[in-house]
Protein backbone atom coordinates (compact mmCIF):
# COMPACT_ATOMS: atom_id res chain seq x y z
CA UNK A 1 0.00 0.00 0.00
CA UNK A 2 1.41 3.73 -0.66
CA UNK A 3 2.07 5.65 1.92
CA UNK A 4 -0.09 8.44 0.80
CA UNK A 5 -3.21 7.39 -0.64
CA UNK A 6 -3.84 9.02 -3.72
CA UNK A 7 -7.79 9.44 -3.77
CA UNK A 8 -9.96 11.63 -5.38
CA UNK A 9 -9.05 15.86 -4.75
CA UNK A 10 -12.13 16.77 -4.65
CA UNK A 11 -14.67 14.68 -2.45
CA UNK A 12 -17.03 17.63 -2.22
CA UNK A 13 -16.57 20.72 -3.38
CA UNK A 14 -13.50 22.49 -2.69
CA UNK A 15 -12.43 19.01 -0.37
CA UNK A 16 -9.12 17.92 0.20
CA UNK A 17 -7.90 14.66 1.47
CA UNK A 18 -4.51 13.36 1.97
CA UNK A 19 -3.70 10.20 3.92
CA UNK A 20 -0.48 8.58 4.84
CA UNK A 21 0.68 5.67 6.57
CA UNK A 22 2.95 6.23 9.56
CA UNK A 23 5.15 3.86 12.14
CA UNK A 24 4.18 5.59 15.38
CA UNK A 25 1.18 4.84 17.62
CA UNK A 26 -1.77 6.66 17.75
CA UNK A 27 -0.49 8.35 20.96
CA UNK A 28 2.59 9.31 19.42
CA UNK A 29 1.38 10.92 16.18
CA UNK A 30 -1.26 12.56 18.45
CA UNK A 31 1.59 14.24 20.32
CA UNK A 32 3.53 15.18 17.22
CA UNK A 33 0.16 17.12 16.01
CA UNK A 34 -0.32 18.72 19.52
CA UNK A 35 2.81 19.28 21.29
CA UNK A 36 4.39 22.64 20.74
CA UNK A 37 7.68 21.51 20.67
CA UNK A 38 6.87 18.07 18.67
CA UNK A 39 4.97 20.40 15.99
CA UNK A 40 7.66 22.82 15.87
CA UNK A 41 9.86 19.96 14.52
CA UNK A 42 7.89 19.04 11.41
CA UNK A 43 5.41 21.46 10.73
CA UNK A 44 5.51 25.27 12.35
CA UNK A 45 5.55 26.97 16.15
CA UNK A 46 2.53 27.58 17.80
CA UNK A 47 2.28 31.07 19.60
CA UNK A 48 0.49 29.37 22.15
CA UNK A 49 -0.96 25.45 22.93
CA UNK A 50 -3.86 23.96 21.60
CA UNK A 51 -6.89 23.90 23.71
CA UNK A 52 -10.49 23.50 23.02
CA UNK A 53 -12.39 26.79 22.02
CA UNK A 54 -9.70 28.76 22.23
CA UNK A 55 -7.60 30.45 19.49
CA UNK A 56 -3.59 30.05 18.36
CA UNK A 57 -1.17 30.61 15.88
CA UNK A 58 0.84 28.46 13.97
CA UNK A 59 4.06 30.66 12.84
CA UNK A 60 6.50 29.35 10.14
CA UNK A 61 9.16 32.23 10.86
CA UNK A 62 9.05 33.34 7.53
CA UNK A 63 6.49 35.73 7.43
CA UNK A 64 4.02 33.45 7.00
CA UNK A 65 1.09 31.90 9.38
CA UNK A 66 -2.00 30.39 10.22
CA UNK A 67 -4.66 31.80 12.93
CA UNK A 68 -6.60 28.44 14.27
CA UNK A 69 -9.60 28.99 16.01
CA UNK A 70 -12.45 26.50 17.27
CA UNK A 71 -10.30 24.02 18.43
CA UNK A 72 -11.98 20.64 18.85
CA UNK A 73 -9.30 17.93 20.83
CA UNK A 74 -10.38 14.20 20.82
CA UNK A 75 -7.80 12.50 21.98
CA UNK A 76 -5.71 10.40 20.39
CA UNK A 77 -7.90 9.94 17.14
CA UNK A 78 -9.34 13.23 15.99
CA UNK A 79 -8.25 17.05 15.92
CA UNK A 80 -9.90 19.75 14.11
CA UNK A 81 -9.97 23.01 14.01
CA UNK A 82 -10.80 25.88 11.29
CA UNK A 83 -7.79 28.58 10.29
CA UNK A 84 -7.26 31.30 8.20
CA UNK A 85 -3.75 31.99 6.06
CA UNK A 86 -1.89 35.17 7.28
CA UNK A 87 -5.59 35.68 9.65
CA UNK A 88 -6.97 37.35 6.31
CA UNK A 89 -7.59 34.61 3.97
CA UNK A 90 -10.54 32.39 3.40
CA UNK A 91 -11.75 30.30 6.05
CA UNK A 92 -10.43 26.28 5.97
CA UNK A 93 -11.57 23.67 8.62
CA UNK A 94 -8.72 21.19 9.01
CA UNK A 95 -9.40 17.89 10.43
CA UNK A 96 -6.65 15.37 11.25
CA UNK A 97 -7.96 11.76 11.72
CA UNK A 98 -5.85 8.81 13.17
CA UNK A 99 -6.95 5.37 12.43
CA UNK A 100 -4.52 2.29 14.52
CA UNK A 101 -3.63 -0.20 12.85
CA UNK A 102 -1.39 -3.73 13.89
CA UNK A 103 1.92 -1.70 13.63
CA UNK A 104 1.41 1.12 12.01
CA UNK A 105 -1.46 4.02 11.83
CA UNK A 106 -3.24 5.48 9.12
CA UNK A 107 -3.34 9.45 9.69
CA UNK A 108 -5.74 11.99 7.09
CA UNK A 109 -5.70 15.27 7.11
CA UNK A 110 -9.26 16.78 5.58
CA UNK A 111 -9.38 20.51 4.17
CA UNK A 112 -12.46 21.53 3.67
CA UNK A 113 -13.57 25.38 1.93
CA UNK A 114 -16.38 25.05 0.01
CA UNK A 115 -15.68 27.82 -2.59
CA UNK A 116 -11.88 26.46 -3.37
CA UNK A 117 -11.35 26.27 -7.35
CA UNK A 118 -10.36 22.84 -8.70
CA UNK A 119 -7.14 24.38 -9.42
CA UNK A 120 -6.42 25.82 -6.02
CA UNK A 121 -7.37 22.13 -4.82
CA UNK A 122 -5.15 20.54 -6.85
CA UNK A 123 -2.50 23.27 -5.49
CA UNK A 124 -3.34 22.81 -2.03
CA UNK A 125 -2.94 18.93 -2.31
CA UNK A 126 0.44 19.32 -3.32
CA UNK A 127 1.05 21.44 0.11
CA UNK A 128 -0.44 18.66 2.50
CA UNK A 129 1.26 16.05 0.51
CA UNK A 130 4.41 17.62 1.41
CA UNK A 131 3.39 18.35 5.06
CA UNK A 132 2.13 15.15 5.57
CA UNK A 133 5.46 13.37 4.41
CA UNK A 134 7.61 15.56 6.23
CA UNK A 135 5.70 14.21 9.17
CA UNK A 136 6.20 10.95 7.94
CA UNK A 137 10.27 11.57 7.55
CA UNK A 138 10.07 13.05 11.29
CA UNK A 139 9.49 9.32 12.52
CA UNK A 140 11.29 7.48 10.45
CA UNK A 141 14.60 9.98 10.69
CA UNK A 142 13.84 11.12 14.45
CA UNK A 143 15.37 14.84 13.44
CA UNK A 144 13.23 18.20 12.39
CA UNK A 145 11.94 17.52 8.45
CA UNK A 146 11.03 21.31 8.86
CA UNK A 147 11.64 23.43 5.93
CA UNK A 148 13.73 26.41 6.89
CA UNK A 149 11.45 29.01 4.67
CA UNK A 150 9.60 29.85 1.68
CA UNK A 151 11.24 31.83 -1.05
CA UNK A 152 7.89 33.34 -2.32
CA UNK A 153 4.86 35.03 -0.98
CA UNK A 154 1.31 34.84 -2.02
CA UNK A 155 -1.51 36.08 -0.03
CA UNK A 156 -5.33 36.86 -0.78
CA UNK A 157 -8.59 38.25 0.60
CA UNK A 158 -12.25 38.07 0.33
CA UNK A 159 -13.91 41.29 -1.15
CA UNK A 160 -17.60 42.12 -1.38
CA UNK A 161 -18.95 42.32 -5.29
CA UNK A 162 -18.00 40.60 -8.72
CA UNK A 163 -14.59 40.87 -10.08
CA UNK A 164 -15.61 44.22 -12.62
CA UNK A 165 -16.99 46.01 -9.73
CA UNK A 166 -14.16 45.52 -7.32
CA UNK A 167 -11.44 46.48 -9.79
CA UNK A 168 -13.27 49.46 -10.24
CA UNK A 169 -13.36 50.59 -6.98
CA UNK A 170 -10.25 49.25 -6.46
CA UNK A 171 -8.28 50.58 -9.91
CA UNK A 172 -10.23 52.38 -11.45
CA UNK A 173 -11.01 55.23 -9.35
CA UNK A 174 -8.60 57.73 -7.71
CA UNK A 175 -8.47 55.08 -4.70
CA UNK A 176 -5.05 53.58 -5.25
CA UNK A 177 -3.41 55.17 -2.54
CA UNK A 178 -6.16 54.64 -0.27
CA UNK A 179 -5.25 51.14 0.32
CA UNK A 180 -1.67 50.28 -1.55
CA UNK A 181 1.26 52.39 0.06
CA UNK A 182 2.10 54.28 -2.47
CA UNK A 183 3.46 58.11 -3.13
CA UNK A 184 1.54 58.89 -5.79
CA UNK A 185 -2.11 59.06 -6.75
CA UNK A 186 -1.94 55.86 -9.23
CA UNK A 187 0.43 53.08 -9.73
CA UNK A 188 2.72 53.71 -12.40
CA UNK A 189 6.25 53.80 -13.55
CA UNK A 190 8.57 55.13 -10.65
CA UNK A 191 5.81 55.25 -8.37
CA UNK A 192 7.41 54.27 -4.79
CA UNK A 193 5.98 51.82 -2.26
CA UNK A 194 6.41 52.85 1.33
CA UNK A 195 7.74 51.13 4.06
CA UNK A 196 6.97 51.79 7.07
CA UNK A 197 8.51 49.37 9.59
CA UNK A 198 11.64 51.10 10.76
CA UNK A 199 13.61 48.97 8.61
CA UNK A 200 15.57 49.33 5.30
CA UNK A 201 14.93 50.32 2.60
CA UNK A 202 11.99 52.12 3.78
CA UNK A 203 11.07 52.54 -0.32
CA UNK A 204 10.72 50.04 -2.64
CA UNK A 205 10.63 51.46 -6.69
CA UNK A 206 8.15 49.85 -9.27
CA UNK A 207 9.19 48.98 -12.92
CA UNK A 208 7.35 46.91 -15.73
CA UNK A 209 3.98 47.79 -15.13
CA UNK A 210 1.84 45.58 -17.09
CA UNK A 211 -2.31 45.88 -16.85
CA UNK A 212 -4.78 43.42 -17.63
CA UNK A 213 -7.92 45.23 -16.52
CA UNK A 214 -10.29 44.19 -14.89
CA UNK A 215 -8.06 40.99 -13.70
CA UNK A 216 -4.76 41.96 -12.49
CA UNK A 217 -1.67 44.00 -12.58
CA UNK A 218 2.01 42.68 -12.51
CA UNK A 219 4.84 45.11 -11.98
CA UNK A 220 8.69 44.91 -10.62
CA UNK A 221 9.35 46.11 -6.80
CA UNK A 222 13.50 46.95 -6.38
CA UNK A 223 16.05 48.65 -4.69
CA UNK A 224 19.16 50.23 -6.13
CA UNK A 225 20.91 47.90 -3.38
CA UNK A 226 19.52 44.68 -4.26
CA UNK A 227 21.01 42.70 -7.07
CA UNK A 228 17.87 41.80 -8.95
CA UNK A 229 14.05 43.17 -8.48
CA UNK A 230 11.04 41.68 -7.39
CA UNK A 231 8.39 40.53 -9.44
CA UNK A 232 4.63 40.87 -7.70
CA UNK A 233 1.32 40.35 -9.31
CA UNK A 234 -1.96 41.45 -7.74
CA UNK A 235 -5.34 39.30 -9.41
CA UNK A 236 -8.75 39.68 -9.23
CA UNK A 237 -10.92 35.80 -9.85
CA UNK A 238 -14.35 35.11 -9.05
CA UNK A 239 -15.22 33.56 -5.83
CA UNK A 240 -19.23 32.91 -6.02
CA UNK A 241 -20.88 36.09 -6.03
CA UNK A 242 -17.54 37.67 -4.35
CA UNK A 243 -13.89 38.49 -5.59
CA UNK A 244 -10.69 37.23 -4.20
CA UNK A 245 -7.62 39.86 -3.91
CA UNK A 246 -5.13 37.96 -4.25
CA UNK A 247 -1.18 38.97 -4.09
CA UNK A 248 2.17 37.34 -5.08
CA UNK A 249 5.71 38.85 -4.10
CA UNK A 250 8.56 36.41 -5.42
CA UNK A 251 12.11 36.38 -6.28
CA UNK A 252 13.08 37.04 -3.01
CA UNK A 253 16.58 35.00 -3.79
CA UNK A 254 17.92 37.09 -6.46
CA UNK A 255 17.67 40.90 -4.25
CA UNK A 256 20.99 38.96 -2.54
CA UNK A 257 23.42 36.36 -1.48
CA UNK A 258 22.85 37.07 2.02
CA UNK A 259 20.21 34.40 2.76
CA UNK A 260 19.50 36.28 5.91
CA UNK A 261 18.69 39.00 4.26
CA UNK A 262 16.51 37.54 1.93
CA UNK A 263 14.25 35.91 4.43
CA UNK A 264 14.42 39.53 6.63
CA UNK A 265 13.05 41.41 3.44
CA UNK A 266 10.32 38.47 2.56
CA UNK A 267 8.79 38.83 6.26
CA UNK A 268 8.61 42.58 5.57
CA UNK A 269 6.75 41.60 2.43
CA UNK A 270 4.54 39.47 4.37
CA UNK A 271 3.35 42.59 7.12
CA UNK A 272 3.03 45.07 4.07
CA UNK A 273 0.78 43.07 2.04
CA UNK A 274 -1.55 41.79 4.71
CA UNK A 275 -1.72 45.69 5.67
CA UNK A 276 -2.50 46.53 2.34
CA UNK A 277 -5.49 43.56 1.58
CA UNK A 278 -6.98 44.94 4.55
CA UNK A 279 -7.05 48.15 3.45
CA UNK A 280 -8.51 47.26 0.37
CA UNK A 281 -11.16 45.32 2.53
CA UNK A 282 -11.91 48.58 4.36
CA UNK A 283 -12.35 50.31 1.68
CA UNK A 284 -14.91 48.27 -0.29
CA UNK A 285 -16.42 48.09 2.62
CA UNK A 286 -16.79 51.56 2.94
CA UNK A 287 -17.39 52.68 -0.86
CA UNK A 288 -20.20 49.30 -0.93
CA UNK A 289 -21.97 51.51 2.10
CA UNK A 290 -21.77 54.57 -0.11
Amino acid sequence: MSSAQRGPTNVESGTVIVTRELSASATEIWDALTDPHILSQWFGALTAPLVQGQSTRLDFGDGDFFDLQNIVLDRPYRLQYTWRFLGIGPQDTVTWSISPGMDHCQVTVRDDEPARTQEASRELRKGWLDFSKRLKDYFAKGKPTRYSWRRDFEGSIELNGDVKHVWDLLFETQAQDQWLPIDRAVLDTDTHFIVNDGLEPSMLKTAEIVWNAPMSVSFELTHHDWLHPTKCELQLSPRGDDTLLSVSHNNWKTISSDKAYQKQQRQRSSQFWIAALQRARNLILTLNAH
